[in-house]
């Protein structure tokens, strides 16, 4: 009897020993997966960009030297260095709520299509509300970008986009103003000094650096053993160059040579859209409420027109557009907002007009962009649209 109970005491240890081996295997498997996973995740390359380099690439989407010479675009707010962005945050109006929004998310940049700074700020102070989001952005160490005017011009930007809410067809900038030059650089005269003897070229080139901010300047050998100057330099500054020049009154001879204005193909304000087909207006009313993710639009007839007249040409502008928009002889204007008189205006033309509210006619747009810069930041930041951002003007 003692016999058989030490024989059953040992089965049922060699039991729990053979079930307590499983649950320790096991249990070293389950850490080994979270172990190799965690490890896998520590590896991970981190999504973040110094703010530097974050600025150059959205400059390099859309170069703020195409905005309005009235505009205030690029970077604003520059929280000190050294700033990394982990999390860019997307919106059309920068206001206190979208700020909040912002924060509560932890980002890191936020890019602003209209500018929080526009009009001059004497003094920062809790005293207005545009005060209040850029002294709370240098609290939370929020750097603010903002592109508006040239996102408009840029090719394939915001108002190319905007021309495709009544349908497809042919498109065509209004105002092609935007020049190499512009897109490029403000210099607009190129200057060669020849003849020079070294001594002389260093001199040159070190008083263009000191006394003329001009800080490309090439020197290269002539046939003979003397030296030539070339550089670029500006309207307002070549009086300032010639003068130089003659204080060193080594050159004997200085071509001056002004430099065209190429126009940029598809850049410019505004864009003009040729149907493939002649729309009812009805219909174009309907594409462009999808269009834009708008439930409601403004509407006005032009003289003798209705929503069953056909239109063939479009004329669009983002925002404000009467100053884009006027004298275009088309069949339909789209913008986001006119006055009374202008609107009078236009339809004793005949031409209609179709309005969204201001920044309705932009912040669809957003979503595109989030693409854009998902693809231009090659994954290293991550790239947020506001939910709280919306038109302050609501149609009940």
């Amino acid at each position: 009897m003692t016999l058989f109970r030490n024989f059953r005491f040992g089965y049922q240890l060699r039991s729990k020993l053979i079930s307590n081996s499983v649950r320790i295997k096991e249990y070293i498997k389950h850490e080994e997966f979270y172990f190799r996973k965690e490890k896998a995740l520590c590896t991970t390359k981190p999504t973040t960009m110094n703010l530097q380099e974050c600025v150059g690439r959205l400059n390099k989407l859309a170069s703020p030297s195409l905005a309005g010479s009235w505009d205030n675009v690029g970077l604003l707010v520059e929280p000190t260095p050294p700033h990394t962005v982990t999390k860019l945050f997307l919106t059309n109006d920068l206001t206190e709520d979208v700020l909040e929004e912002a924060i509560v998310k932890k980002s890191s940049m936020i890019l602003s299509y209209h500018p929080p700074i526009f009009n001059a700020l004497k003094r920062l102070t809790m005293a207005t509300f545009k005060e209040r989001i850029i002294v709370k952005a240098i609290e939370n160490r929020i750097a603010i970008y903002s592109p508006h005017t040239a996102y408009d011009t840029v090719n394939d930007g915001l108002t190319d986009w905007l021309a495709l809410a009544p349908g497809n067809g042919v498109i065509d900038v209004v105002n092609a103003n935007a020049t190499t030059r512009d897109y490029c650089t403000s210099e607009d005269h190129r200057i060669e000094v020849t003849e020079l003897k070294k001594s002389e070229a260093l001199k040159l080139k070190d008083h263009l650096a000191r006394k003329c901010n001009i800080q490309t300047v090439q020197i290269y050998n002539q046939v003979t053993e003397l030296l030539s100057l070339s550089f670029a330099c500006d309207s307002p500054n070549l009086a300032n160059v010639v003068d130089e020049i003659r204080t060193i009154n080594a050159s004997k001879k200085t071509h001056i040579t002004q430099l065209e204005k190429a126009v940029i193909p598809g850049a410019g304000m505004g864009r003009i859209n040729t149907l493939n087909a002649e729309t009812a207006l009805k219909d174009i009313i309907k594409n462009t409420k999808k269009h834009l993710g708008v439930g409601y639009l403004g509407v006005a007839y032009g003289r003798g027109k209705n929503s069953e007249s056909m239109v063939k040409t479009v004329a669009v502008c983002a925002g404000s557009g009467s100053s884009v928009l006027t004298g275009v002889p088309v069949d339909l204007y789209i913008t986001g907002e006119m006055s009374h008189h202008e609107l009078l205006e236009i339809n004793s033309q005949g031409i209609s007009v179709i309005l969204s509210n201001h920044s309705n006619s932009e912040r669809a747009y957003l979503k595109i962009l989030k693409q854009k810069l998902e693809k231009i930041m090659e994954g290293k930041v991550d790239v947020l649209i506001s939910e709280v951002d919306a038109d302050p003007l609501v149609t009940v």
